[in-house]
């Protein structure tokens, strides 16, 4: 990892802890500013050899250098291969986590659904509002809209940053909000700017320090 980012990481982190005591920043205390032990080499090898691909360069440097997971956006970074997929701690992806992470990510631009895929036509009973439902679900939710990509946060609801490992968006982070029927789109710096993983947390840092100095 660049020096001058892991340097701005710890200090970063180091007045974030000072600057926020009671943890009043969005997502702070789940993490509590403070990062996991750094995932071990052959932890992240056998993760690419599984999954048949390499972890963009920025990232698995934070996890070999920083820490494998913890402080970060949000509610913090998820250790590798783990997310809060049943909203009672940390588990593993499973058949429901991710995609096929070595097929490319479908998505250049922001994706959703036509708004009336969204709008119920009138039923004539139960069981035709539970097919409709049902195949909504089964189309909004296939795991072939996240290939390439896997989650790396949660922002709360069910809305999670994946980070994007397979295709022309590669080391990009993008927002699926499909919990929130917003659907799946990039990440923006305030120029306008796509965010990849450094400038993604980097942007955090700064704005939770921010944040953190308005409510002091």
């Amino acid at each position: 990892m660049a020096n001058d980012f892991a340097r701005r990481v710890h200090e970063g982190l180091r007045r974030l802890r000072q600057a926020d005591p009671d943890f009043r920043v969005f997502g702070s205390a789940s993490h509590r500013y403070a990062l996991n032990a750094p995932a071990r080499e052959q932890e992240v090898l056998s993760f690419e050899a599984t999954h048949g691909v390499a972890i963009p360069a920025a990232y698995r440097r934070f996890l070999l250098e920083l820490g494998n997971g913890g402080a970060g956006p949000h509610n913090g970074l998820f250790p590798l291969g783990l997310w809060d997929g049943s909203g009672r701690g940390l588990e593993p992806w499973g058949e429901h986590g991710v995609g096929v992470l070595r097929e490319p990510f479908p998505h250049r631009v922001h994706w959703n659904l036509p708004p009336e895929r969204f709008e119920p036509p009138d039923f004539s009973d139960d069981d035709a509002e539970d097919s409709w439902q049902n195949a909504l679900d089964d189309e909004y939710w296939d795991m072939a809209l996240v290939r390439g990509a896997f989650p790396i946060c949660h922002q709360g609801c069910a809305n999670r940053n994946l980070l994007v490992v397979s295709g022309p968006e590669r080391g990009q982070v993008w927002l699926d909000g499909r919990a929130s029927d917003e659907g799946i789109g990039p990440e923006h710096g305030p120029d306008g700017q796509r965010l990849t993983f450094e400038a993604w947390y980097s942007q955090w840092l700064e704005d939770a320090l921010k944040e953190a100095s308005a409510q002091r």
